[in-house]
C-alpha cells in the first residue's frame, strides 16, 4: 500500500524498541502464532477498501479541537490474487481537496491512478502497469513488461505483508502487535459479551491510547485496529492530528479475505 499521512504515521509506532513484559495466556500463544510464511501460504484473495478523510482545525468555546468542514479525501480500493498461477492485483486510488500533492515521479499532482498486476495469457510473463491521470487532462502510463513469475509473487507477497524488513506496510499486522505487545499488551483483547466474557477467538482487538508523535509538537496519532487469526487487518481506524497543517485526518479500512482449502 502506498504511503498516505496516516499510515505513514503508523510505521513509527511499529519500530518502537520494547521492553520485555509477561504477556497472558491465550494472548501470547495467539500473537505467536502470527507468521508471514503462514499468511503467504493461506491467504488466497483480499478485498480492501481504505478512505482517508480530512479536515480542517476548529477551535470550540472551550478551547478544544473540533473538525471543521472536510477539505479532501483519499481512497485505496485493491483486489489482490495470491493464486501461484494467476498472481494479480488492482489498485484504484483517488485524490481530492487538500490530499491532492505534486509527485516528481509523474511530473503533476495526481488525481486518479489505477495499478494492475496480471499474467499474459497462454505465457509464463506478468505485466506491471500504472496509470496516473490528474485535474488538467495530464496522464502519466508507467509499463513494466516481461515479469517472471518470481517478480510478481514478491510484488503480491508486498502487499501481504508489507516489507521483510518489518513486516509492516501490508495487510498484515501480526509482527507489528507483537511488537507493541512487549509494552502495551493490557490494551489487546478478544471479543466480549456484557459481562466480560470473551466470545470468540476469530479475531484480536488493539486499542491503545492516542499518542503524541513529536514532542514540542501539537501532533498525534490514534488506532483501533481488528485483525483475524492470521493477523490480517479486518477493520482499522486511524485518527491524526497535524498541528502544523491545522488539520485532522481520519482513516477507515475494512478488508475481507478468501483462503486456501486446508491441505
Amino acid at each position: 500500500m502506498r504511503k498516505n499521512i496516516l499510515l505513514a504515521l503508523l510505521l513509527p509506532t511499529a519500530l518502537l524498541v520494547s521492553c520485555k513484559s509477561n504477556i497472558p495466556e491465550p494472548l501470547n500463544s495467539y500473537l505467536l502464532d502470527f507468521t508471514p510464511n503462514r499468511v503467504a501460504k493461506t491467504v488466497h484473495t483480499v478485498d480492501y477498501n481504505y478512505v482517508e478523510h480530512h479536515y480542517e482545525r476548529v477551535v470550540a468555546d472551550d478551547g478544544s479541537y473540533q473538525y471543521g468542514d472536510e477539505i479532501g479525501q483519499y481512497t485505496n480500493h485493491t483486489i489482490l490474487n495470491n493464486d501461484e498461477d494467476d498472481y494479480s492485483y488492482t489498485i484504484e486510488e483517488t485524490w481530492s481537496g487538500a490530499t491532492i500533492t505534486e509527485n516528481d515521479e509523474v511530473g503533476f499532482a495526481p488525481t486518479y491512478r489505477f495499478t494492475e498486476l496480471k499474467r499474459v495469457p497462454d505465457t509464463d510473463t506478468w505485466t506491471l502497469t500504472t496509470t496516473t491521470r490528474g485535474a488538467a487532462g495530464q496522464e502519466h502510463v508507467a509499463l513494466n513488461e516481461d515479469l517472471g513469475s518470481g517478480n510478481a509473487k514478491s510484488y503480491v507477497l508486498y502487499y501481504l505483508y508489507g516489507s521483510q524488513d518489518y513486516y509492516t506496510g501490508g495487510f498484515y499486522y501480526g509482527d507489528f502487535l507483537r511488537t507493541q505487545s512487549r509494552r502495551f499488551y493490557q490494551y489487546m483483547h478478544f471479543p466480549t459479551d456484557e459481562s466480560g466474557q470473551v466470545t470468540s477467538y476469530d479475531e484480536l482487538i488493539y486499542d491503545p491510547p492516542a499518542n503524541l508523535m513529536e514532542e514540542g509538537k501539537e501532533t498525534y496519532f490514534d488506532l483501533y485496529l481488528v485483525v483475524d487469526q492470521l493477523g490480517m487487518v479486518k477493520t482499522r481506524t486511524m485518527i491524526g492530528y497535524d498541528g502544523d497543517q491545522q488539520r485532522f485526518a481520519v482513516g477507515e479500512t475494512e478488508a475481507t479475505y478468501t483462503y486456501f482449502p486446508e491441505e
